[in-house]
């Protein structure tokens, strides 16, 4: 099983009687949020969950060196506190965020 994500796609915004009313982003961070209530509820295991974001992913969009901390993959790495808030991420070699706070903005090359 993997998640997929639309973010930053266009989704139709609705009014309160279900009627198209126009076009929002789709928010990228979904995926995350779901599998951390996942987690929270206690309807999977941690090491389990992640995989829905992470090895499951990259082994369907057969992304050789993604997906899990091995030799050989690429290193990026995200950081939890206790509550499984999002405080630090490392991606292609650079601190992305320190502290709960983006410090990198844009996007790079890889």
């Amino acid at each position: 099983m993997t998640f997929s994500t639309d973010g930053n796609a266009g989704l139709t915004k609705f009014d309160e009687n279900k009627k198209p009313i126009g076009v929002k982003k789709a928010p990228i961070d979904t995926n995350l949020k779901e599998t951390i209530l996942l987690i929270q509820k206690g309807k999977l295991p941690i090491e389990e969950a992640f995989k829905l974001i992470t090895t499951n992913p990259a082994k369907n969009l057969g992304l050789k060196h993604k997906g899990k901390i091995e030799v050989g993959y690429d290193a990026d790495f995200c950081f939890f506190d206790a509550n499984l808030k999002l405080t630090d991420v490392f991606a292609n070699g650079k601190q992305m965020m320190k502290d709960t706070e983006i410090i990198v903005k844009g996007t790079f090359e890889t």
